[in-house]
């Protein structure tokens, strides 16, 4: 037997093949990770969003009171208002027709805030308003 070149890998390659694929594998599994969280996230905001909505579908119709919680959802509707036409309203308008406009109208609204205990998030929806 001649000594010579023998084929096959050195030490310091298939050490260095083995952190390469370490490393992609770490990185795999974190991307994997996040989309799992990801997707957690997005179907808790969903479930949350579907609920929202039909609380104020109950609440429109007179089924649920204005104020109350279940499960993990605690609502409060509040009755707002807001000056329509305030002092300022219309000071580029040359015509002047905004002196034909009642400066004392308001507009009213009623917001709806709904809460989730278990996750801690919140949410507020417009509903029209009772004519109060």
């Amino acid at each position: 037997m001649t000594r010579g070149k023998s084929s096959g890998f050195t030490l310091i390659e298939v050490m260095l093949a083995v952190a390469i694929l370490s490393l992609t594998a770490a990185a795999s599994l974190k991307l994997v990770v996040m989309a799992q969280n990801g997707l957690r996230e997005v179907k808790e905001q969903e479930s949350f969003l579907l609920a929202a909505e039909r609380l104020r579908s109950k609440i429109l119709t007179g089924e649920l009171n204005e104020n109350g919680s279940e499960n993990n959802l605690k609502w409060r509707t509040e009755q707002k208002t807001k000056e329509f036409f305030t002092k300022d309203f219309g000071k580029l308008d040359f015509n002047r027709e905004t002196s034909k406009l009642k400066p004392d109208a308001n507009f009213s609204w009623r917001e709806l805030e709904l809460e989730n205990k278990a996750t801690n998030k919140k949410i507020k929806i417009v509903l029209p308003s009772n004519g109060e």
